[in-house]
């Protein structure tokens, strides 16, 4: 093999290194689930906001590369016996997997919060709503809740996806209903609830992959230029 085809081997092989190095824009999609649809309505876990209760289930998850969100979803239902209000979700910012969000979702906001769209069927679905939010890595807590006097239900009984336990479930309690102390406070919740994020993984690289390929930009050169050289010299004979 002569030193020009060694040559624009190498780069080749180089410059398909550099490129499997760089994460690519991922088509947007769902990026977390927490379960699987669940089979029916029941049992479920009540959302109310009132005097006599507040409670705000949610699901702990783990971002490992930044991430553009671009909407948030629950599977739950309207407890029609209460007036219509607001179900809403909200994304918390944690210190680690085995903590929970600082604050309570009914007294201040997380990093982000979106209404859902009503839903007056009685039946379960998957409810959606917009959120626009960056994501860098990190630990972070889905939480909902809902406006005041108001009443949503969240099933308990979908199948829990991969790299998700019950330990990755919580709930806030407060109210008159929750002895003080301890209440109100956060606790471990009940698992098979679903909670999903759509979005996508950004494109810009990672800081150990942009140091990386910082590295191997100078060889890429070095290679570029032989190769020229080696070229114009076979040109000349």
């Amino acid at each position: 093999m002569s030193s020009l085809k060694r040559n624009v081997c190498r780069y080749r092989v180089l410059m398909i290194l550099v490129c499997s190095i760089l994460p690519g824009q991922l088509t947007a999609g769902m990026i977390f689930q927490s379960a699987s649809v669940p089979a029916s309505q029941f049992p479920a876990i009540a959302v109310p906001n009132n005097a006599f209760a507040q409670q705000a289930p949610g699901v702990l998850f783990q971002i490992t590369q930044t991430t553009l969100v671009d909407s948030i979803g629950v599977w739950a239902w309207h407890n029609n016996s209460t007036p219509w209000g607001g179900l809403f979700g909200e994304i918390f910012s944690l210190a680690n997997l085995t903590s929970f969000p600082s604050t309570d979702p009914y007294s201040s906001s997380g990093l982000g919060r979106a209404y859902f769209p009503t839903n007056d069927s009685g039946v379960p679905a998957d409810l959606v709503t917009p959120l626009s939010l960056t994501l860098t890595p990190g630990d972070y807590a889905l939480v909902v809740g809902s406006l005041p006097s108001t009443e949503w239900e969240v099933p308990l009984n979908g199948t829990d996806s991969a790299g998700v336990s019950s330990a990755n479930y919580i709930v806030y309690l407060a109210g008159s209903s929750f002895p003080s102390p301890p209440y109100p406070r956060w606790q471990q919740g009940q698992d098979g609830m679903r909670f999903f994020i759509n979005g996508s993984v950004s494109a810009v690289p990672e800081p150990p992959s942009a140091m990386l390929l910082l590295a191997f930009l100078p060889l890429i050169g070095i290679l570029r230029s032989r190769s020229q050289r080696i070229t114009e010299r076979s040109q000349a004979l």
